[in-house]
């Protein structure tokens, strides 16, 4: 229970840990150090300060930031989100957003979505949250 406390206060200090951030929740069937290390390379590439936390079942936070707003920075931030995304699709895993900034909400919406069967999230979501009260619209992609 400790645990989750933890991960409940690491979220806020990597949201307000940068000018920018985006912080996803990524789920692979087998995480291996060559994944994290791809990931973090591609966050590299782009110039971005990054932080990992790998967590049991294959569950692993990762949290890229900026060090200003203008609109360089976050396409630099776009670009690696979704060249990330699409990596993490590759390795037949899942991508949430859990924090991004507004403006790039809706361009990597798609990029999500495109690795997920929507229809079954929405199903599933429906099926524990019919009045869509749970967080409507918080996750990208509204699910």
């Amino acid at each position: 229970n400790n645990f989750g406390g933890m991960l409940r206060e690491t979220y806020e200090w990597l949201r307000w840990a940068a000018a920018e951030v985006a912080l996803f929740r990524i789920t692979v069937p087998h995480i291996a150090a060559t994944t994290l290390e791809e990931l973090c390379h591609l966050a590299n590439v782009q110039s971005l300060r990054h932080a990992v936390l790998v967590r049991a079942a294959a569950v692993t936070y990762l949290a890229l930031m900026t060090e200003s707003t203008d609109d360089t920075a976050l396409h630099t931030l776009q670009t690696a989100s979704a060249n990330i995304i699409a990596a993490v699709h590759h390795e037949k895993g899942q991508v949430k957003a859990l924090h991004v900034p507004a403006s790039l909400k809706a361009n990597l919406s798609a990029s999500i979505r495109a690795g997920l069967n929507f229809e079954m999230e929405m199903r599933v979501k429906n099926a524990f949250d019919p009045q869509n009260i749970f967080a409507p619209g918080r996750i990208v992609g509204g699910v």
